[in-house]
Order: structure tokens, then C-alpha cells, then sequence
């Protein structure tokens, strides 16, 4: 079996790189065990040119010449940037669109995971924004993708909602709305876990203050793990 390379450093994505990443993305996304963990856009050459055009940094690895991983941010300028994401001025108004990015998309090849790679691109991605003065982070996640919302959790996010977003192909999509603040916030009183995928009792949580901070696995059950800040958030 031929050895596979290491990856090389992070470096950002322009726009020559449209046609590859095109390619990767669909390459993901017909591989993914669940449809609802992420979707082709309904113009995916539209969107890749979005991520790589004017408005975002978007951060890609390379191994062997090709990409094995990405990430992308949207740097929203004004209220209302985020719309298109489904997410609505009332979702964003912790902070002002110049200190905002969102997480758009983060992928990472099938045969490269479990390296480190989605760490080294958070790290390059806490990195860049920081730089750019854009220090709240902002994700969303489908309930069912541990995946993505564990890595989350696990690099500071905390899970502030849950969204439904309306999608003009595939309808209502639920969604974890995932918050990183510049500094950590203190929390107080103990754990309370609830199943990762039920929407109505979680959001029984956010109603009383709670925000989501750890995660488990109990039983083959996905749990996150639901604290109070110890002080006004």
C-alpha cells in the first residue's frame, strides 16, 4: 500500500481553487452516513465561489496536490449579512457584524481524519480571525452530527439554541446554533445531560438559562451537557 503523504501547512483558498473544491465538497456530502448532517447547496458553484470570494476566509490542506480538508468563514460586514444562512438579525445581536464570523462549512477527507486535522484547522481559523479583530465565532450543526457538534463543544463553543432553518431544497432543517466567545465564561451548579437529538426538551434548557458546555456517550446515546453562566453571559 502506497504511504499516504503528511499534510502540509494551512494556507488560504482563492479563488483558482473553485473547481477543487467544488469537487471535494460533493466528494464529502455523497459520503456522509446521514443526508441531514449536510446538504449540497441548491447552487453549489455559487456558494464555493462565495466561500473563496470577497466577505470570507476560507482555509484549506493539501496533501499529495489536492485537498484533504477546508474550512470557511463568512466575515458578515452589516446586520442582516447572515440571512442567507438563516440566521436572522435576532440570532447575532450579542455582538456587532465587525467582530462576527460564521463557520460556513468545515470538511475533512475520510482518509485523513483522525490525524488532528480539524484541530489544526481550528487553531489556523482561531488564528486568522483574531488578527482580523473578528473574535465571536459562530456554528450550527444538525442534532445528529456528533461529529461536528462534539468538535465544537471541544474547542469552546458553547450551544446557546436550536434553530430551524428553512431550506429552499430540502425544507426545515434543525439545527445546534453554536456560539465561541472571546473569553471563556464562567459557569455555575452541576451538569445536567440531556439526549443530544431531543430538540423540545433541550430547548426547555435554553428557555432557563442553560447552555450547552460538555459532551458524553452513555448507553450509545449522544449527550450534551448543560450548565448556567455563573454571571450575566
Amino acid at each position: 500500500m502506497a504511504e499516504r503523504e503528511t499534510p502540509d501547512a494551512v494556507v488560504r483558498l482563492d479563488r483558482a481553487a473553485a473547481d477543487e473544491l467544488l469537487a471535494f465538497r460533493r466528494r464529502i456530502i455523497d459520503g456522509l452516513p446521514d443526508k441531514d448532517f449536510l446538504h449540497e447547496e441548491p447552487d453549489e458553484p455559487g456558494f464555493v465561489a462565495r466561500l473563496l470570494g470577497d466577505g470570507a476566509l476560507t482555509l484549506g490542506i493539501v496533501a499529495d496536490r489536492r485537498i484533504v480538508a477546508y474550512t470557511a468563514l463568512i466575515l458578515p460586514a452589516v446586520p442582516g449579512d447572515l440571512e442567507a444562512f438563516g440566521l436572522d438579525r435576532r440570532l447575532t445581536s450579542f455582538t456587532e457584524p465587525g467582530r462576527l464570523a460564521y463557520i460556513a462549512a468545515t470538511m475533512v477527507a475520510p482518509e485523513y481524519r483522525g490525524h488532528g486535522i480539524q484541530n489544526r484547522l481550528t487553531r489556523a481559523r482561531h488564528a486568522a480571525t483574531q488578527r482580523l479583530g473578528r473574535t465571536h465565532h459562530l456554528a450550527t450543526a444538525a442534532l445528529g452530527n456528533r461529529f461536528s457538534w462534539r468538535n465544537a463543544i471541544s474547542n469552546g463553543f458553547h450551544v446557546r439554541t436550536i434553530v430551524e432553518l428553512d431550506d429552499p431544497t430540502y425544507g426545515r432543517l434543525t439545527r445546534f446554533l453554536l456560539h465561541r466567545a472571546p473569553q471563556p465564561v464562567p459557569l455555575a451548579g452541576p451538569t445536567i445531560w440531556h439526549d443530544a437529538t431531543d430538540a423540545i426538551g433541550q430547548r426547555a434548557l435554553f428557555e432557563s438559562g442553560f447552555r450547552g458546555v460538555e459532551h458524553r456517550e452513555r448507553n450509545g446515546i449522544q449527550q450534551v451537557g448543560y450548565r448556567r453562566p455563573s454571571s450575566a453571559p
